[in-house]
């Protein structure tokens, strides 16, 4: 797990737009993906679900999200 890992799921977990994030991190869409895909099989949960064409957090998802905030804020 890397802090480039973390603030790519912090951001995704903040916009729910893989697209959106992907520019906003300065990455492609599939670097992006390829991110997410690591973060999540390392940790052994699933952070997002895909709901029709959009994702939404998943119970552990939100908890990492939250417990990121201040994490990143000092790391920043």
């Amino acid at each position: 797990m890397t802090i480039f890992q973390l603030e790519c799921y912090y951001a995704l977990a903040q916009s729910l737009n893989f697209t959106q994030t992907a520019s906003q991190q300065y990455i492609t869409q599939p670097a992006l993906s390829r991110s997410i895909s690591s973060l999540e099989k390392e940790l052994g949960v699933p952070l997002f679900l895909p709901k029709g064409r959009n994702i939404v957090l998943t119970e552990y998802g939100k908890y990492l999200q939250e417990k990121l905030r201040p994490i990143l804020t000092v790391l920043d």
